[in-house]
């Protein structure tokens, strides 16, 4: 499976593979996760998402909630996606 989002990316593969190298610290965290395997199993982890996109905390936490929801919280990780959604709109928006 990487080898194949390696393929239909290569500019995430060039950004993590860049990353990884620079700091083997990120690879060791990344193959971690505490409480559970959720991120683990997929090809590519929130946070990996996240930090190569430049998303700021609403937005990364919108992504982590709804990857998870169907591996851990289920509803209540849309509901907390809906909220992160209704936080971002009122920072930039105002509403």
């Amino acid at each position: 499976m990487v080898t194949n989002m390696q393929e239909q990316y290569p500019h995430y593969n060039k950004i993590v593979t860049n990353v990884q190298e620079q700091n083997p610290t990120i690879k060791k965290a990344l193959a971690t996760q505490i409480d559970g395997n959720h991120y683990k199993q997929m090809e590519i982890q929130p946070i990996e998402f996240a930090m190569a996109n430049e998303l700021d905390m609403c937005q990364a936490l919108i992504i982590k909630y709804i990857v998870r929801h169907e591996s851990k919280g289920g509803e209540a990780d849309l509901d907390k996606a809906i909220h992160c959604i209704e936080l971002l709109r009122g920072f930039k928006y105002g509403k």
